[in-house]
């Protein structure tokens, strides 16, 4: 065998082959492309005819009349046509849907129509259970307030503006609507301007947000204010709630059916407890007793706070009780009839001795 044998001769390819295998690879390259987006437009329409299928069955479930269901559904269409049934089952997705609705609806109706929607669609909410707001859970808009909240409100514009007391009466998905409470004098809001607002949620935090008086109805007291769509977390409980150790004497008053505080400082007592508070928060504070307390009361408690140069007399309702060892009893309270001006003293005095022992804490280490 010569030194210039070969086994194999490659082949040499013209131009045409070469041509023809590129289209082929080419073409495999697209085939398999066009495979795969049919693979998923056929996985999302068959994800999305589920969904539908699962709303449809929630709202025969919970009995939506047929222009409710009819509402619903477009709303859905437009607005959460990707996850239809996340929408009618997690609160955010829901009201996410609700407020480019209404901001869209608010541009060619009036407001009158728009109440009325918002009406309807509050009866859609109530009926799907997205009106629920856990224990601690945080809250981004107003349309999840709740009949009865307390509310603090002044005119944004002034330096120092005058807060008012208000209690919230009703909410719809456009408006809700507030009452004043207390004997602050009657306040002087213009319609078409905005209000800034104050919010304590026991369990949960402090809120800031600001709101459009819509109208004010004067025969019947009324505020109308449309919803505000971001709120400000500003001071979460579990930072601002300080373990203390003081020993009181507590004042039981009875507790009336119309949550009526007028002289409540100076009401007459049922009976004088000795207790020991042992936590302090904006919102209220828990404290122990020897003996069980009913919820149904009032207590009048003094507490000693540095930073408002002595003592001061609080009012509490009992939101829970638990029975300890020995036949004692803890008992967690909010503030009522209590001035803004003294929880915000109250939340500095507890800031600054978080600020304290977090210094302390960090020394040590």
């Amino acid at each position: 065998m010569s030194e210039g044998t070969q086994f194999y001769v490659w082949p040499v390819a013209d131009g045409r082959t070469l041509t023809l295998v590129m289209l082929l690879l080419v073409g495999a390259f697209v085939g398999a492309v066009c495979l795969e987006l049919y693979r998923r437009r056929r996985d999302r329409a068959l994800r999305l005819r589920a969904e539908w299928r699962g709303v449809k069955e929630l709202c025969d479930e919970r009995e939506l009349l047929a222009e409710d269901w009819n509402l619903l559904r477009a709303i859905l269409r437009q607005y959460a046509a990707d996850h239809p049934y996340i929408a009618v089952t997690k609160r955010t997705v829901f009201d996410e849907c609700l407020a480019r609705y209404v901001q869209a609806l608010s541009a060619t109706e009036s407001d009158d129509v728009l109440i009325e929607r918002g009406i309807r669609l509050r009866d859609v909410r109530l009926q799907l259970g997205l009106d629920y707001v856990p224990l601690g859970r945080r809250i981004d808009t107003t349309r999840s307030l709740q009949p009865k909240q307390l509310l603090w409100a002044a005119s944004v514009s002034g330096d120092s503006p005058a807060w008012y007391h208000f209690l919230v009466v009703d909410v719809n998905e456009v408006t809700f609507s507030m009452a004043l409470v207390g004997k602050d004098g009657r306040p002087d809001f213009q319609t078409g301007i905005a209000l800034k607002f104050r919010l304590w949620r026991e369990e949960d935090a402090r809120y800031l947000f600001e709101a459009t008086l819509l109208r004010e109805e004067k025969k019947s007291g009324i505020w109308v204010l449309r919803h505000a769509e971001t709120m400000t977390r500003n001071q979460s409980r579990v930072y601002f709630r300080l373990r203390i150790e003081q020993a009181v004497q507590v004042s039981v008053l009875n507790a009336t059916l119309d949550d009526n505080y007028d002289g409540i400082l100076e009401r007459d007592a049922v009976t004088q407890l000795r207790g020991r508070v042992t936590s302090l928060s904006g919102g209220g504070l828990a404290i122990v007793f020897q003996q069980p307390i009913p919820k149904q009361v009032l207590l009048r408690i003094p507490l000693s706070i540095p930073s408002l140069g002595g003592v001061l007399q609080v009012i509490v309702r009992p939101i829970s009780t638990q029975t300890l060892s020995g036949g004692r009893c803890f008992l967690r309270g909010m503030f009522v009839a209590m001035e803004e001006g003294t929880r915000e003293s109250i939340t500095r005095y507890i800031f600054s001795k978080q600020k304290l022992i977090a210094s302390v804490e960090k020394a040590d280490h």
